[in-house]
């Protein structure tokens, strides 16, 4: 149940901060790379099938990490996209590794709550956090 609530609240945290912060004015500028992003990942799910480096962790109604992978496909990444090119400073080199220090930051606590507090993701074939 611990992983069903730890999707559950990520994913409406997403969903509100795309709401929120995203710069819907000018989504145009980011949907090409929205959708590389989104493909990228399909393929790499799609290529790594039989050998996967992790695997998420079933709950009470997600009965595949499929259905994990799908939703990460469609709403998180896209999301992350979309709020990351929204708020990139512009000009300044410092602000701009600040920020992305910030998102391997935010994306680096997600992951490790995940595996450790959450044990909603395993890893496999030699790969760990």
């Amino acid at each position: 149940m611990l992983i069903l609530s730890f999707r559950v609240c990520l994913l409406a945290s997403f969903l509100i901060a795309v709401f929120k912060l995203g710069d819907w004015k000018n989504w145009r500028r980011y949907y090409s790379t929205t959708l590389f992003v989104m493909v990228m990942n399909l393929a790499a799910s799609f290529l790594t099938y039989h050998h996967a480096l992790w695997s998420y962790n079933t709950g009470f109604l997600v009965k595949s990490g499929t259905v994990v992978e799908l939703i990460n496909s469609f709403v998180i990444l896209p999301a992350t996209v979309f709020i990351f090119l929204s708020k990139l400073p512009v000009g300044n080199r410092l602000y701009q590794y600040l920020y992305i220090l910030l998102w391997v930051c935010l994306f680096t606590g997600l992951e490790l709550a995940d595996h450790y507090i959450v044990g909603g993701i395993s890893y496999k074939h030699g790969w760990s956090p």
